[in-house]
């Protein structure tokens, strides 16, 4: 498509929707309602959040620009008042004071994406209609869904004859509808971890280089103070231990974002095991007791990739048992695959989490945003491998990841 030819089409794509911006700087306001207005999107503007509830009740809007920072109240409580008078109303929150917990929390509330000013015109024009394109598949699949569900009532009562194929027709209506549920929901799960990925790649190259210098700062001062006082020596370990939880979300967001394929090699399980245990620190409380297979085939796998994984898997014990207990990591060869198991005595995972374990963005930890789990189940997958866990609440958990057998 030319220059000529641009104005146009997006002219034709605008019409029919209408969008509510919300922005307290009203120079914003104004440029972003004339582009889109040139565009053939039906405009309204709101300076605060109680004006675009205002707004959003008497009318009907398909996509609201949110400021995250409004006069009065936060960008992500709006979320709630116009989703409950436009349900189907897509959103994508604008700020400048971008940062990685606004975020996340802004994805979580349900925002379908995420710009940062100043804006840039092609991103909100190309979001704006990726977001609305989706809204009008899930609107149309409704639609689809309830004349279905229309037709199916309709023939129960015009053809009682038919009863034994309207209710396996209605049993198909069911899992259609599940289906459509589950692509929903994939679609906007995507759309958060996208813009995640997008994120976090430039807040981690931003963060790395001033957590190296503190950690080299603690290791100058260690050296400088010698026998100082304990207290000293405390917390500077408590700091080195929050660099370290800092490195390690850092670390997931990158996995999470990068490309996963794996550079393979010829390697050996019980070496991987025995790497990740010298690269983990383990409590003082809780004992590690290995059963390393003896004389198990070798693996075509990256070694760092899947040490990362049971990395994550030891951290996660440990956590696990707070209090202290028993870490029994197991390798064996079983049916083609290579087996390793980590099981912790620990306080287990009550059932309503187990089913949500490997989700992205699911956490029940005080630190941490829900991505070591994720990142780990596709390192795994892109072994053309599996992880598997079970739990019962107060007796411990147990991960069993399979990876194939060379030549298996």
């Amino acid at each position: 498509m030319n220059d000529q030819e641009r104005p146009s089409a997006a002219l034709r794509q605008g019409s029919g929707h209408r969008i509510l911006i919300a922005d307290d700087d009203e120079s914003t306001r104004r440029s972003l309602k004339l582009i889109f207005e040139k565009m053939g999107y039906g405009t309204e503007t709101a300076g605060t959040g109680r004006e675009a509830i205002e707004k959003a009740q008497g009318s009907f809007f398909n996509l609201a620009l949110l400021d995250i920072r409004l006069p009065d109240m936060e960008g992500t409580e709006l979320l709630a008042p116009l989703k409950e008078t436009n349900p189907d109303m897509a959103v994508i929150l604008v700020t400048g004071y971008a940062s990685l917990k606004t975020a996340v929390q802004a994805l979580n509330a349900g925002a379908s994406g995420y710009i940062t000013k100043p804006v840039d015109m092609d991103e909100v024009l190309s979001k704006a209609r990726d977001v609305l394109e989706k809204q009008r598949l899930v609107m149309e699949n409704r639609r689809l869904y309830q004349a279905a569900q229309q037709e199916l009532a309709q023939r129960k009562r015009a053809e009682e004859a038919l009863k034994e194929y309207s209710e396996r027709l209605e049993e198909m209506v069911e899992q259609r509808t599940k289906e459509l549920r589950d692509a929903q929901e994939q679609l906007v799960l995507a759309g958060r971890l996208a813009a995640i990925g997008q994120l976090g790649a430039s807040v981690g190259h931003e963060l790395r280089n001033p957590l190296g210098n503190i950690k080299n700062s603690i290791y100058y001062i260690n050296m400088k103070i010698g026998d100082a006082d304990e207290k000293i020596r405390k917390h500077l370990r408590i700091m080195e231990k929050e660099i370290a939880t800092a490195n390690k979300i850092i670390n997931d967001l990158l996995g999470f974002a990068r490309d996963k394929k794996p550079t393979l090699q010829k390697t050996e399980i019980n070496t991987i095991v025995q790497d990740a245990l010298s690269r983990t620190t383990v409590p003082d409380a809780v004992a590690v007791i290995t059963e390393l297979g003896e004389c198990l085939p070798p693996l075509m796998a990256d070694p760092d990739q899947i040490g990362q994984v049971f990395i994550n898997l030891i951290v996660n014990a440990a956590q696990a048992m707070s209090d202290g207990g028993r870490l029994e990591i197991a390798t064996r060869a079983e049916d083609g695959f290579i087996v390793t198991e980590f099981k912790d005595n620990g306080c287990g995972i009550p059932d309503e989490n187990l089913g949500r374990l490997f989700e992205p963005l699911f956490t029940t930890k005080a630190k941490g945003i829900g991505l070591g789990l994720a990142v780990s189940k596709q390192l795994v997958e892109a072994h053309k491998g599996t992880i598997e866990v079970k739990s019962q609440v107060g007796k411990g958990t147990t991960f069993r990841v399979k990876l194939p057998i060379l030549g298996g």
